[in-house]
C-alpha cells in the first residue's frame, strides 16, 4: 500500500473492500458507518434489475446495525435471513443498462452461503461479475451507489470469519444456467463424502453429465447420466488424493432451448485441470472452492442437453 494513501476505518479494523461492480457517477454513494462483523441478514427488491439493497448486521461489539433501503421502491422484496452458523460465502451477477437510466445498473445478484444459494434476482443481462472470495473469508456487509435502482455494488469481506465461525458440511452452490429439462439433485441420496470420477459428454455443448462417489462409510455410489446421448464421451477419473477445487463454463441458447451449458471446465488439485468441454459461448461463470473445501457432486437440470448446474461443496 502506498504510505500516503488513506485508509477506511473498516479497513483498519481488519475488512477488505473489494468493488464496486456497475455504473459510475449516477446515483448517491451509500456505505457502513459501522464497521460490520458479522451479516445477519439481506433484504432485496428486485423486477428487471436490481431496485434497492438493505441489510442488518453485528458490528464488532455485538450491537446490531440497520443499514439502507439503498434504491428504489420498485420490484418485489425477498428477505434473507441468514441462521445462527450461516454465513455468505460469495456473490455474483450482472450489470448493464435498462431503458431511461442514464449509467448502467446492477440487472441481477445471487448470493451463496454455506447452506444454500438466493437468487438469482433481477432478469440479468450485461456484464458479468463475481466476488472473489478465499481462504477463511465471508461477505459481512455492502456499499455502492444508487438512485432509483442500484447502479452499483461493491462488498466488505471478513478475512476471519470463516476460521472462527465456520463448520464442516455440505453446501449447494448455484445452479448455473436455464430453467428448462427435468430438475436432477442428489438430496434423497446417500451424502457424498470423495468425488471419484465425471463422465461428460459433449459436443458443440454439453449433452450430458454423469459422476460416481464415495458416502460417508465408503460405499460408492453412480448418478446420472443427466442429459441427451449426443456428443462424444470422455471420462475424468480421478487419482487417489485428488479433488475438484473448482468448476467453471459458460451457459447460453442453443436450438430451441433458452439456455444450456454450452461448456464446463474442472480444476483439480496437484495442478491439475480437466477442459474445456463444448464449444462455448454466452455467459460466463466460475465456481473456486478454494483451500478449505472440495467439490463432491453436482445437481442441475437436463433434457436433450444439461441447461443447468451447480455444485455440492463439501468444507473441511
Amino acid at each position: 500500500m502506498n504510505p500516503k494513501q488513506k485508509t477506511t476505518k473498516q479497513e483498519e479494523d481488519g475488512l477488505s473492500k473489494i468493488g464496486p461492480w456497475g455504473g459510475g457517477e449516477v446515483g448517491s454513494p451509500w456505505d457502513v458507518k459501522v464497521a460490520p462483523h458479522r451479516l445477519e441478514s439481506v433484504t432485496i427488491r428486485s423486477g428487471i434489475a436490481i431496485d434497492s439493497l438493505e441489510f442488518s448486521y453485528h458490528g464488532q461489539g455485538g450491537q446490531m446495525h440497520i443499514v439502507g433501503p439503498w434504491g428504489g421502491a420498485g420490484g418485489s422484496s425477498c428477505t434473507i435471513e441468514l441462521g445462527p452458523s450461516e454465513f455468505l460465502m460469495g456473490a455474483y451477477g450482472t450489470t448493464g443498462s435498462i431503458t431511461n437510466e442514464p449509467a448502467d445498473v446492477v440487472t441481477s445478484l445471487t448470493l451463496f452461503t454455506n447452506a444454500r444459494s438466493y437468487g438469482p434476482f433481477g432478469q440479468g443481462g450485461g456484464m458479468p461479475f463475481q466476488v472473489p472470495i478465499q481462504g477463511s473469508s465471508s461477505i459481512v456487509g455492502f456499499f455502492g451507489r444508487a438512485g432509483s435502482y442500484v447502479h452499483a455494488i461493491g462488498f466488505y469481506v471478513n478475512p476471519k470469519q470463516k476460521a472462527i465461525e465456520q463448520e464442516a458440511g455440505l453446501t449447494k452452490i448455484g445452479p448455473w444456467g436455464g430453467t428448462g429439462g427435468m430438475a436432477h439433485h442428489m438430496d434423497d441420496k446417500p451424502e457424498p463424502h470423495l468425488l471419484e470420477s465425471i463422465t461428460i459428454r459433449c459436443g458443440t455443448v454439453i449433452d450430458s453429465i454423469a459422476f460416481c462417489y464415495h458416502d460417508h462409510s465408503g460405499s460408492q455410489h453412480s448418478v446420472g447420466p443427466w442429459g441427451g446421448p449426443g456428443g462424444n464421451e470422455y471420462l475424468i477419473r480421478l487419482k487417489p488424493l485428488e479433488f475438484v477445487l473448482g468448476i467453471s463454463g459458460t451457459f447460453g441458447p442453443f436450438g430451441t432451448s433458452a439456455n444450456v451449458i454450452t461448456s464446463l471446465m474442472f480444476t483439480a488439485s496437484q495442478g491439475r485441470g480437466y477442459g474445456p468441454f463444448g464449444q462455448g459461448g454466452g455467459t460466463p461463470f466460475n465456481l473456486p472452492v478454494g483451500r478449505d473445501g472440495c467439490i463432491v457432486g453436482f445437481f442441475g437440470r437436463a433434457g436433450s442437453y444439461v441447461e443447468a448446474i451447480g455444485a455440492y461443496v463439501q468444507t473441511n
